[in-house]
């Protein structure tokens, strides 16, 4: 009976989503005629609440986009429930969800929050989610102390979630038939973590990587931590065909918004527009460049 009521839930799900797609695809900012064009916009004007609260989309048979114009959150979802990767900016948190309702689904659902690093950007609805929906919350075990640590200095700019999963790296997590494999990927934050998992179009299988953060932070030590992550993810970049981003930034991948047009007007047959295994190892590069720079400059800036 329950296996029942599962594939019930599943297929009043998908035809809420089919009859959503037409209406998704259509809601752009006044006057901009593609999501590309408003690109910059959606990047910079990130108090522009009007703007920023883009509607859902769906991405892959199990991925969707429920974050904002300027930070990434997506709904990963497998036969077991929902998970959650990265929570916006809490100014943002009722819009991510707001979206999950929108796209069919229920909050409720939720079983894991997967935050890749611990800026309040990227954990804003956080508590909201672990309050409401008991959803268990994800964060590499550095990144809970200088969350900790920033909270009780006064500097996060968010409620922060009580401390729960602790994320090490080489770890998984199985929900239904789906997997993510974890690594430990610091440097921009102390403990920030990227992750891998399948993604599906029209039954395809695909190889997803999120790069938790892809910047380094100031000084040398985290210099040194972003260099070492950059060349582990560099030894892995060859399988990577999707790159699932944090923040939809020129400087992750100047054609996000673009895909998205692209992808909403996809005919049956036309390849999918974000797999793009060439524009993640172009990416890599680009950041191992940056990285090399940034340890240069670390190297002989003097110490405080």
């Amino acid at each position: 009976m329950t296996n029942m009521k599962q594939a019930l839930w599943v297929v009043a799900a998908g035809c809420a989503i089919v009859g959503l797609t037409a209406a998704v695809a259509a809601q752009k900012p006044a006057g901009a005629q593609t999501w590309a064009s408003v690109g910059v916009q959606l990047e910079e004007e990130r108090n522009n609440e009007a703007l920023q609260r883009v509607p859902p989309f769906k991405v892959f048979d199990n991925l969707y986009y429920v974050g904002v114009g300027y930070t990434g959150s997506w709904l990963l979802t497998t036969t077991e429930g929902l998970i959650l990767l990265d929570a916006v900016d809490q100014r943002y948190a009722d819009h991510v969800v707001a979206s999950i309702r929108k796209l069919g689904f229920d909050p409720n659902n939720i079983r894991y929050l997967i935050i890749g690093q611990a800026h309040f950007d990227h954990l804003g609805a956080a508590k909201q989610i672990q309050d409401m929906y008991k959803a268990r919350v994800g964060m590499g075990e550095a990144d809970w102390t200088f969350m900790e640590q920033t909270a009780a200095a006064g500097r996060l700019r968010a409620d922060p979630p009580r401390r729960d999963l602790v994320i090490r790296d080489g770890d998984t997590i199985t929900l239904g038939k789906t997997t993510l494999r974890f690594y430990s990927t610091p440097g921009h934050t102390p403990g920030t973590i990227s992750f891998e998992f399948p993604v599906y179009d029209n039954g395809k299988p695909h190889v997803a990587f999120v790069f938790g953060g892809s910047a380094p932070a100031a000084g040398l030590e985290a210099a040194e931590q972003f260099m070492k992550s950059v060349e582990r993810i560099e030894q892995m970049q060859n399988r990577v065909e999707v790159s699932v981003v944090n923040h939809p930034w020129r400087q992750m991948d100047p054609q996000f918004w673009s895909r998205v047009d692209r992808l909403q007007a996809r005919k049956p047959g036309e390849p999918h527009p974000f797999v793009d295994p060439a524009r993640f190892r172009a990416w890599i590069k680009e950041t191992r460049a940056e990285a090399a720079k940034a340890l240069q400059e670390a190297k002989v800036k003097p110490a405080r």
